[in-house]
This record gives C-alpha cells, structure tokens and sequence, in this order.
C-alpha cells in the first residue's frame, strides 16, 4: 500500500521536491480515506486548515511541546495524495507546509494562482474549511470565496469536477448541537441556492457537495465530529 501524503499547495512556483525532505505519512485512520486519491484542503485564515492537517498526520490537531498543547503552524492550503499523484508535485510522500497563511487564499490577486494548482492537480475531492465563531456576515464571505476561488474553476473548465466538496464548519464546540447543526444547514443551502440559480454550474451536477459541523479546537479530549465527517466523505466518495 502506497503511503498516504500530505502536499501544501505549490505558492508562488515553490516547487515541492525542494521541501520533501520535510515530508511526513499520515498515520491516522483516515489514511483508508484518501488512499489512492488526491485532494485540496483549502479555506481562510483561522479556519482551521493546519489543525487538520496535524489531525489526519497525528490524531492529534496541535503539537504537544514539554506537555502543553500548542496550535500547528499555520498553511495556506495542502493537498492530500497518494504517492503515485504526489509525484506531480516534485515527488516524496508526507507532508510540505507552506510559509504562507489563509490570507493568500483571500487575497484576490491569487486567484488566478489557486485556479492554476487546481488545474495541475485536478483533485478528486475538495475539503473547504470555515470557522463558526465568525459572523455570519463573515461566513457568508467565506463561502463566497468558495464559489470564486473553487466553483468557478469547476465552472469554466479549468478543473474536472470532484466527486464530492467536504465543508467544515469548524470550531463549534461552544454550540449547542442543534445550535451546531442549524447553522451546518444553512451554510448547506446556500451552497445549494448558489449551485442552483445559475447555469454555470450545471458541470457541478453530479458533484455532492456536504456540509458537517466539526471542532478541532485543542483542549478536547475527543474529534469524534471530524473522525464522523470524514467517514461521511469517504461514503459519498465510495458511493
């Protein structure tokens, strides 16, 4: 079995060969997920996008320095492949982390770039990272980045559609569940309303696009929310 990678998105030309001494195998459950297959992990700043990371690498989504829980370093994206599809990226199996924060993905000026490493990629699934203790406002621009940054791709041929777009809905612990799951459901339709009113996205069509409330925050003692999601993600991959 091929090991199961981690790649943080290629910024600015990096290439990735010159970071794979750095690299590092999952060795979580989830590596049954991804096997064989390349993803995306994207999202804003504080999304959680490097807790996640440290999550399917660990179990764990923090670093534990002389018995205290410290958050990961931040990254501004990473793709999750297989070694076979690692080698479009320089090669290597594990994890490259990239010096560079959500703010690059917000950045507008970029999105010609993330279009790019979509294209070379062409992920077979995408997981899209949100913060629930933002706004709703802010949230709303989150998912608009979304639609701009990942939707339109799809939508203008640039990339091949995924099978199914994981959202997480992040950092809910403070929720109660229906409170949790009420707010998943909205972020659900509006995606749905955003896919549905314009034609576009018609090439989006078979793709499932599901949304799960999850909190990678450090101090719990269980992520069984994400372990959840992403089986949810495997099911829809598999279907």
């Amino acid at each position: 079995m091929d090991p199961i990678t981690i790649a943080a998105l290629i910024i600015g030309g990096m290439v990735a060969r010159e970071a794979a001494k750095h690299l590092e195998p999952i060795k979580t459950a989830a590596r049954n997920t991804f096997e064989g297959r390349c993803f995306v992990v994207l999202g804003p700043v504080e999304s959680g996008k490097s807790a996640l990371v440290w999550y399917l690498k660990t179990g764990k989504p923090y670093e534990e320095i002389n018995g205290t829980r410290r958050p990961p370093g931040k990254t501004t994206a990473a793709f999750i492949a297989a070694n076979a599809t690692l080698d479009q990226v320089g090669g290597g199996h594990g994890v490259i982390e990239s010096e560079v924060g959500g703010e690059w993905f917000e950045n507008d000026a970029n999105l010609d770039a993330v279009h790019e490493e979509l294209r070379t990629m062409q992920p077979k699934g995408v997981i899209y990272m949100l913060n629930a203790k933002h706004s709703i406002d802010k949230v709303d621009e989150h998912l608009m980045l979304l639609k701009t940054r990942v939707f339109d791709a799809y939508a203008e041929g640039i990339a091949k559609p995924p099978r199914a777009i994981l959202v997480l809905l992040n950092f809910t612990e403070g929720m109660s569940r229906n409170t949790a799951a009420a707010r998943a459901d909205n972020v659900q339709q509006q995606i749905r309303r955003s896919l549905s009113k314009d034609g576009n996205y018609a090439a989006m069509s078979s793709t499932r696009v599901i949304v799960k409330p999850t909190s990678l925050a450090i101090h719990l003692d269980s992520y069984a929310s994400v372990d959840s999601a992403i089986q949810a993600f495997r099911r829809e991959l598999d279907a």
